[in-house]
C-alpha cells in the first residue's frame, strides 16, 4: 500500500505530465493560428519546442521513482531515456537548420539576438550530451582511464547546462509570442514553463550531487 508521501510524488508527477502538455498544445495554437503552416520558421517554433520543451523533460523524468516506469528496471529506464533525448535532438537540430535555412533566404544575419546566440550555444551542448551518452552506457570498458563515476557526472552536468540554456531560450522565445498572446498571455507561459523545468531538474541536480558527494 502507497504511503501518503508516495500519493504526493506520484500526483506531483501527474501535474507536471499535464502543465508540460499544456505548455505544448498552447503554444501550438497559437503557432498555427497566426502563422501558416508553409513557413519554415513556423515548424523551427514547433520543433524546438517539442524538443526543449517536451522532449528533453521526458527524458529526465525516466529515471524519477515516482514516474510512470517507476516499476521499470535500470537497462529499460535507460533505454526511454536515450530514445526521448535523441528524439529531442534531431527536433531541436532540424528546427535550427530550419531558422539558418529561412534566414539564408531572406539575406539576414545569423545569431544577432539574445535568442539566437543562446539557441545555438544550447544547441551545441545539446550535441556534446548526445555524444557523451553512449559511452556513459560502455563507461566500465573506459575504466583504465577514466573513472566511471565521472563520465556520469560529466554527462549529467551537460545535460543539465543543456537543458537549462534551452529552457532559457524558449523563454526569449516567447517575447516573439507576445505580439499574438499578449503580455498575460506570456507571462502565463513562462510560469507554466518555469513551474514544470524546475521540477523536473530536481532529481538530476541532486543525483550529481551526491555523485561527487559520496
Amino acid at each position: 500500500m502507497e504511503s501518503t508521501k508516495e500519493k504526493l510524488l506520484h500526483l506531483a508527477e501527474l501535474l507536471q505530465q499535464q502543465l508540460v502538455a499544456v505548455f505544448f498544445l498552447l503554444i501550438l495554437w497559437e503557432v498555427f493560428k497566426n502563422y501558416t503552416l508553409s513557413s519554415v520558421g513556423t515548424w523551427h517554433i514547433v520543433l524546438c519546442v517539442f524538443g526543449y520543451g517536451v522532449c528533453f523533460v521526458e527524458a529526465i523524468l525516466m529515471f524519477t521513482k515516482e514516474g510512470f516506469l517507476r516499476d521499470a528496471d535500470r537497462f529499460t529506464r535507460s533505454k526511454y531515456h536515450a530514445l526521448w533525448a535523441i528524439l529531442g535532438c534531431v527536433s531541436v537540430t532540424v528546427g535550427v537548420a530550419l531558422k539558418i535555412y529561412q534566414k539564408n533566404e531572406s539575406n539576414r544575419d545569423h545569431f544577432t539576438s539574445t535568442h539566437g546566440r543562446l539557441g545555438l550555444c544550447a544547441w551545441i551542448l545539446t550535441v556534446l550530451v548526445a555524444l557523451v551518452g553512449p559511452i556513459v552506457t560502455y563507461s566500465k570498458k573506459f575504466s583504465h582511464k577514466i573513472r566511471p563515476i565521472w563520465i556520469k557526472g560529466c554527462h549529467i552536468f551537460l545535460g543539465i547546462a543543456a537543458y537549462v540554456l534551452g529552457i532559457v531560450t524558449l523563454g526569449f522565445g516567447l517575447d516573439y509570442l507576445s505580439a499574438y498572446t499578449g503580455e498575460h498571455g506570456r507571462i502565463a507561459l513562462l510560469v507554466f514553463l518555469i513551474v514544470y523545468v524546475s521540477y523536473s531538474l530536481v532529481r538530476p541536480v541532486l543525483t550529481l550531487f551526491n555523485l561527487f558527494s559520496s
